[in-house]
């Protein structure tokens, strides 16, 4: 009776396309008040500060939710009951956190719309990259930012990254407009 349940199901989507609705199935028992907050992070920031990819572990402390619903549930505690949440707000490409919180327990999901990969060749100038969005087009205006440093596109829409004395896996953020994603590649010597 006492126990508190805020359970994602396992049908949910791990990823989302950038035109997709974005819904959440959620198990809910012994909550009388649900607030449902939606954070929109920001990538580019992130990413280029941390060089991780964005979890649920993320502090949200002193954020201001872009969006908060409260919810109001009649079920008796030993009930548990699934509710589907549509999010019909989040309509562009980004990283998204939505946070469940109720009867002093809390549940996030971490929502990734929209998807940005890289190819990469070498050439004797250095590695050559491509961006393509999540239908594999060519995005001839994205931008590459690693170590420090943005590198914008040549006219015909590739990056060039030169050599490194020191070669290893690297992290590397990909851009296109305020659409971020973080991705690695092998730099060479």
């Amino acid at each position: 009776k006492d126990r508190i349940d805020l359970d994602f199901a396992e049908t949910n989507q791990p990823r989302f396309a950038a035109e997709d609705p974005v819904s959440l199935d959620l198990f809910i028992k012994n909550v009388k008040t649900l607030i449902v907050k939606v954070y929109e992070i920001n990538t580019a920031n992130f990413y280029r500060q941390n060089q991780t990819d964005v979890n649920t572990d993320i502090n949200l402390d002193g954020l201001v939710a872009n969006q908060e619903k409260t919810h109001e549930y009649p079920e008796p505690p030993l009930r548990r009951v699934s509710r589907r949440f549509e999010f019909p707000e989040l309509t562009k490409p980004g990283v998204y956190v939505i946070d469940f919180i109720g009867n002093g327990q809390s549940s996030r999901a971490v929502i990734r719309k929209g998807q940005l990969r890289h190819l990469v060749r070498t050439t004797t100038a250095g590695h050559v990259f491509t961006v393509l969005d999540e239908q594999n087009q060519k995005l001839p205006k994205a931008t590459l930012w690693f170590g420090g440093r943005e590198y914008t596109p040549n006219d015909k829409g590739d990056i060039v990254v030169p050599f490194t004395n020191t070669p290893q896996r690297q992290a590397i953020v990909l851009q296109h407009g305020d659409f971020c994603a973080l991705d690695y590649f092998q730099h060479q010597a």
